[in-house]
């Protein structure tokens, strides 16, 4: 994408405690701390992700995350996991920013149903 299109910023969008972040900001790993958030974040980064296209780091914690996932889910109707609330929450801020221009696109990577008896789900009848 960013070959296409140099001007696209890319923004990972990270749960507090990952050390993904901080590698995309110094090419450091950081210290990783405790996060609920399932199937993202990483202590090492994956072979396949580039930290040359990563414009910056947007880390997002795991409250804000299932707020935003429960919010979608009884808003929206979206059945969306946690990553997906986590993504979000990211794309609201960049929304938020007045040095970023132009469209904000994010995914929803993955389903409620994987979570539906997580902790994070139980006290919300959904």
């Amino acid at each position: 994408l960013k070959l296409a299109l140099p001007h696209v910023k890319i923004v990972l969008a990270d749960p507090i405690g990952s050390s993904l972040s901080d590698w995309v900001e110094t090419g450091v790993l950081g210290p990783s701390g405790p996060y609920l958030l399932e199937g993202v974040g990483q202590s090492t980064p994956p072979e396949n992700l580039d930290r040359e296209v990563i414009d910056f780091a947007e880390r997002v914690s795991d409250e804000e995350s299932f707020a935003m996932t429960k919010r979608l889910i009884r808003e929206e109707g979206l059945l969306v996991g946690g990553s997906a609330g986590m993504n979000v929450v990211a794309a609201l801020r960049l929304a938020a920013r007045s040095d970023i221009d132009g469209p904000i696109v994010t995914v929803m990577p993955d389903s409620w149903d994987r979570y539906r008896s997580s902790a994070w789900m139980q006290d919300e009848c959904l």
